[in-house]
């Protein structure tokens, strides 16, 4: 089982790169990127601050101090040369003259990293080995779709180079450049004293007004527009995992939107994606899902009889395949 897996989103021609590893531990790492990847938020306007952002009135400016003389067009040409999100909230709470650039930039710098949000949503998934020379599903790929996979990578490299785009996370570039030229990965709120309750708050409230949404009270599932099936994040979050040996795998958890938050999470919605659209897997033979349309949505106001709910059913096979995982492990 120690092969190279990651999981592809074939109408984008992309693959999820840093998820790379054998089954096991690729399935059970955590993938709130991948439920990032499926699942759709909405984003703030940009266009329409909350009021506390928007710039002083110009009877108020002289209370502002020295800088209050500064166009704002010169404020706004100073956050321009920003690229990191970090460094644009810092500025944009340092006084109050900055905040309505500042939270335009933010938006701006936080937009371009989070676009990709949601945008796997409703296309065709598969999570394979990475450099298999297995036939795909039969019927996931157009004749059209057949020919250029053909000439861009040949049927040995599997899907690698034909879906070659990389959906990176927001902050995986910053790493990046850590990385390569030592610098100090400092986020916003570490720069200011919890102690410093105004600076504080200032960019707390700031990262939450441009961060984009998931609403907490709506019922989410992973649904298969192909087959009009759905698993709701309530039952996985309700799933308890009991090994043979008695060992706990996975606990009861709570549902933060499409997300689930626990102190034992073996599966969320990201790693049951994974699982039901796998192929070649060794534990399960043919994901049910491969290649076919999933996405994740809310779920609240479809009627049972537009989107059948397989919740058990995924969820035996979630339990079958943690079971047969540990029973394949050296001991």
């Amino acid at each position: 089982m120690d092969r190279d897996w990651t999981i592809y989103c074939i109408d984008r021609r992309a693959q999820v790169k840093g998820l790379y590893a054998a089954f096991p531990d690729f399935i059970f790492e955590g993938h709130d990127w991948v439920t990032k990847l499926l699942a759709c938020p909405s984003f703030p306007d940009s266009k329409a601050p909350p009021s506390y952002y928007l710039a002083a009135s110009v009877d108020k400016r002289h209370e502002l101090g020295a800088l209050s003389v500064i166009p704002m067009e010169i404020i706004g040409h100073i956050f321009s040369y920003l690229s990191s999100t970090d460094d644009a909230v810092s500025l944009a709470v340092a006084h109050r003259l900055l905040c309505h650039e500042g939270f335009r930039r933010v938006m701006r710098l936080r937009n371009r990293g989070d676009k990709r949000m949601g945008s796997w949503a409703g296309k065709r998934i598969i999570a394979d080995e990475k450099w298999t020379g297995r036939e795909l599903p039969k019927g996931m790929l157009t004749a059209e779709e057949e020919e250029e996979k053909k000439k861009t990578g040949g049927r040995w490299c599997g899907l690698s180079y034909w879906c070659w785009k990389v959906p990176q996370r927001p902050e995986r570039h910053i790493e990046i450049m850590a990385a390569l030229y030592g610098d100090i990965i400092n986020p916003a709120l570490q720069r200011v004293s919890s102690s410093c309750s105004g600076d504080y708050l200032r960019v707390r409230l700031l990262l939450e007004d441009t961060s984009p949404r998931y609403q907490s009270g709506a019922t989410y599932a992973l649904c298969n527009k192909d087959r009009n099936q759905c698993v709701r994040a309530s039952a996985l979050a309700n799933m308890r995992i009991v090994l043979p040996s008695r060992k706990v795998v996975q606990e009861r958890s709570s549902v933060d939107g499409p997300f689930l938050r626990g102190d034992k999470v073996m599966f969320d919605l990201g790693s049951l994606a994974i699982i039901l659209t796998s192929w070649a897997n060794p534990l399960i033979k043919d994901g049910p899902w491969a290649g076919e349309r999933i996405g994740i949505w809310k779920v609240d106001n479809v009627p049972p009889n537009k989107l059948q709910d397989v919740s058990k059913w995924a969820i035996k096979i979630a339990k079958d395949c943690a079971k047969e995982m540990y029973n394949r492990r050296p001991r």
